[in-house]
């Protein structure tokens, strides 16, 4: 079970006003708001009189904040407490957050029987993360029998809700035939609407398949989008891309400004490719093109070598 989708919930904590009482929306979307600023101290004292009272979603909320001791000591007791009782009242993010507690043995046992029924609980209301959790379960095989098709059946109504996660996940299934007969042409629409939402993931793979097809422009704009949002793997793309003129014009300095910004410590292909490039450039065109990588990270990856 990926612990990515873990903390994809906690970008989503919006979700938990469309799941409260309409007498105790407001209040909750107040501290809604102070999750998503970080002001976790303030969030936690909005919600815990709410989740005492018996309020599913700020349940939920107070057992996120005691998970990842966001504005309260991390407690695991806590946060299973709160969570079962959001679950046992149908909160559909209490569900799956429980669930990926079993998943992941995060204060409990690993039981992937308890993670798989709370991501049926969530996945029965329309959850999209429960959704892919349970796509992904039976895509790999993961505490249930391996079943493309079965995993399919799942990651297709998040996809048709415009989840780019299970719209990648989607794509990737048409791309290698599992579960399905490979299409290209439905991978690439799936992948480029992932990719229009910046899902780092399906810029990458859209990319990749575009250089296959010879339509470098298009897939060096892609290399960039990830780029930009400081994807390694795409900043080193954009590299090679430079180096060797494919869908640019060649520019070794800005190539191997973007190989510098892509050699980091746990990408050791991105490494390899940065010392293959800085063998053949001058000791000046390193130093210029180091410091337009430092600019460029002065500038959060945008506008960078103008």
């Amino acid at each position: 079970m990926t612990h990515s989708l873990f903390k994809t919930a906690l970008r989503v904590l919006g979700v938990l006003t469309l799941l409260s009482g309409a007498a105790l929306a407001a209040p909750l979307d107040d501290a809604s708001r102070a999750f998503e600023a970080q002001d976790f101290k303030k969030s936690l004292e909005l919600a815990m009189p709410l989740a005492q009272q018996g309020n599913a979603g700020a349940q939920t909320m107070v057992g996120i904040q005691y998970l990842y001791g966001h504005g309260v000591a991390k407690d695991t007791n806590q946060a299973l407490a709160w969570l079962k009782k959001s679950t046992a009242l149908g909160d559909a993010l209490g569900q799956f957050t429980l669930g990926m507690m079993y998943a992941q043995g995060e204060g409990v046992k690993v039981s992937n029987d308890d993670a798989l029924k709370n991501f049926r609980l969530a996945a029965a209301q329309g959850y999209p993360l429960a959704r892919m959790a349970l796509g992904r379960a039976y895509m790999l095989g993961d505490g249930v029998a391996k079943n493309p098709v079965e995993a399919l059946k799942w990651y297709r109504p998040a996809a048709e809700e415009g989840f780019a996660p299970a719209q990648y996940a989607l794509g990737m299934a048409y791309l290698t035939g599992e579960g399905i007969a490979k299409d290209q042409g439905t991978a690439l629409t799936l992948l480029r609407r992932a990719a229009d939402q910046n899902y780092v993931e399906a810029q990458m793979v859209l990319g990749a398949v575009l250089l296959e097809n010879n339509n470098d422009a298009e897939a060096v704009s892609w290399f960039r989008r990830s780029a930009e949002l400081g994807s390694a793997d795409a900043q080193n793309a954009l590299g090679q891309a430079y180096s060797f003129g494919r869908g640019v014009s060649k520019d070794p300095i800005a190539g191997y400004m973007w190989l510098h910004l892509g050699a980091v410590e746990d990408y050791p292909e991105g490494i390899a490719d940065h010392d293959t490039a800085r063998k053949n450039m001058s000791a000046a065109d390193i130093a210029k093109a180091e410091a337009m990588a430092e600019q460029c990270r002065r500038n959060d990856f945008k506008n960078c070598g103008k």
